[in-house]
């Protein structure tokens, strides 16, 4: 097949979560205003307030600019799935061995499993082999989970589309 298949996350989702990162400065003036007169408390309370608020203006820029710019979490051709998270990250076919929907607690997900993870991890930076490892190794998910909760579609619909895209047939889905 020779289109392409975009699949978005669902843009309240991203607006709800920049709205939530717009409530995190004054959380944060609370609790270093609750802390008193105790300089370690002081000292943590500023630190945690730091990496907080960090975090925060992380997840506010990227919310706006994927609901501003409505870019795709993935994009499904002929050459393989296009991860656009955080990083523009390619998945070819051939490193695909098979996709599967899985539970990890109580989310949905669909997984990504590679054939050859090592090698594949081999030619990505440093963040992207740092998740995929924790991802295998910590969490005993596949390198690639998607969850339902990102998505604008179901996971059996996105598992077509994978399946159909990629040629998996039933031999690479479960």
């Amino acid at each position: 097949m020779s289109s392409e298949q975009a699949v978005y996350q669902p843009r309240y989702q991203l607006i709800v979560a920049a709205l939530a990162c717009l409530v995190l400065p004054f959380l944060c003036i609370m609790l270093v205003a609750s802390v008193g007169n105790s300089i370690p408390l002081l000292i943590f309370a500023a630190v945690f307030s730091i990496s907080v608020l960090s975090i925060g203006l992380a997840i506010l820029w990227y919310s706006l600019k994927h609901a501003i710019k409505k870019t795709p979490l993935l994009v499904i051709d002929e050459t393989g799935i296009h991860y656009t998270r955080f990083f523009n990250l390619a998945i070819p076919w051939a490193e695909i061995e098979k996709v599967e929907i899985g539970r990890f607690v109580t989310l949905p997900f669909l997984g990504i499993y590679l054939r050859d993870p090592k090698s594949y991890l081999r030619n990505t930076n440093a963040v992207v082999h740092f998740i995929c490892w924790s991802n295998i190794r910590i969490y005993r998910l596949p390198p690639f989970p998607i969850f339902r909760l990102n998505l604008g579609i179901s996971l059996e619909q996105l598992k077509a589309i994978i399946t159909q895209h990629g040629s998996l047939g039933e031999k690479g889905t479960t």
